[in-house]
């Protein structure tokens, strides 16, 4: 399954960061964590997925491999993963075994004005998929403890938001500037290669339209010629930097978007057709074989 924007997630400011710990006894695994997503000793803590956030994991226990893109990346304790936009990824740990990590997604556009000019550029080429910064930076690296400390304090300011909503929004703000910052300065992003920059614009093309459409009657042949293309060639493409047809990541994309209407005062049919579902028929039939659960059964979950 291809998850989306972390959107839904942020209370304020448009960042997202959290504490995931796995088969620790002492302590709960996330909730949405399934022990049924186990093969040859592995275990799914994050499943394939991209965005247009840039996205960083620090590992503080255990090990985690990541595939982003083409490449296996091994996560050790005091390790950093930089996701940058549009980047696919995904991520394992041994089964059994105690993982953990912190985690933090955010939008770069809504911080780099904040960050003068030079760095707004370069945050702006970072989200267009002109440059990329490297992704694994291990620990022992120069430099890379104080951006661990930044990322512990974010942390701590965003489980305030309950109690203190105005200063943890303008405190994410300082401390996602200065991360920011000292990303920029200590591990300058590169330009990449043509075939990643077209990749970059690719993907990040259709999940704008996809973004601004999903409510309506789109097909796989209307976004193709919304978007330029021939049928065919899209469908090729779509295949191969999501990962699965275009339909079919269309209707996990609304089935995600439906799960934030929980706890409103909707019935499960104005969900499927605000989501963009033809008939609550086909929004059950298809929330039921995604995540083994129908909607009604989900939405009384507390």
């Amino acid at each position: 399954m291809i998850t989306d924007s972390p959107k839904k997630y942020y209370h304020g400011v448009p960042i997202y960061i959290a504490d995931y710990c796995f088969y620790d006894p002492e302590l709960a695994n996330p909730e949405w964590f399934s022990y049924a997503n186990c093969r040859n000793d592995m275990t799914e803590c994050m499943y394939a997925h991209l965005h247009g956030e840039l996205e960083i994991h620090l590992m503080l226990r255990g090990k985690m491999v990541v595939t982003l893109e083409e490449r296996e990346i091994i996560l050790l304790p005091g390790d950093l993963l930089i996701v940058n936009p549009f980047e696919r990824h995904h991520g394992m740990i041994p089964t059994g075994e105690i993982a953990e990590y912190i985690h933090t997604v955010f939008d770069l556009n809504s911080f780099g004005a904040a960050c003068g000019k030079t760095a707004d550029e370069l945050c702006r080429q970072l989200f267009l998929g002109e440059r990329c910064f490297i992704n694994h930076i291990p620990s022992g690296t120069a430099d890379i403890s104080g951006i661990a400390g930044i990322m512990r304090r974010m942390l701590g300011i965003y489980e305030l938001f309950g109690e203190k909503p105005i200063y943890s929004d303008c405190a994410l703000t300082g401390a996602v500037c200065e991360l920011i910052g000292c990303l920029l300065e200590q591990f300058p992003p590169a330009e990449k290669s043509a075939h990643n920059k077209r990749r970059a614009e690719f993907r990040r093309s259709v999940k704008s339209f996809i973004d601004g459409h999903y409510t309506e009657d789109i097909t796989t042949e209307t976004t193709a010629r919304a978007l330029g293309y021939n049928k065919n060639y899209f469908c090729t493409l779509f295949k191969e930097n999501f990962g699965m047809s275009f339909s079919h990541y269309l209707c996990e994309y609304r089935i995600e978007i439906s799960k934030e209407y929980k706890g409103q005062e909707l019935s499960l049919t104005d969900i499927a057709a605000r989501c963009g579902f033809p008939s609550y028929c086909y929004y059950t039939r298809c929330f039921k074989k995604q995540l083994g659960v129908t909607p009604s059964e989900f939405f009384r979950q507390i």
